[in-house]
């Protein structure tokens, strides 16, 4: 995904050695983890505090 500041690999996932700097990705990142049940209740409120702190 050129210009969004991430990279995807072959396999279609995030590289996680780079950051992701587009808020729009960060968010669709967070709901696709959700929906898989990667993340638990408290990782979900702490990042999205964190991501709506940025946004402000």
């Amino acid at each position: 995904m050129p210009g969004c500041g991430s990279e995807l690999l072959p396999s279609g996932l995030l590289d996680p050695a780079v950051p992701i700097r587009d808020i729009r990705t960060k968010f669709a990142v967070l709901i696709r983890l959700i929906q898989v049940g990667e993340v638990s209740n408290r990782d979900i409120v702490e990042t999205v505090f964190n991501l709506v702190c940025k946004i402000c």
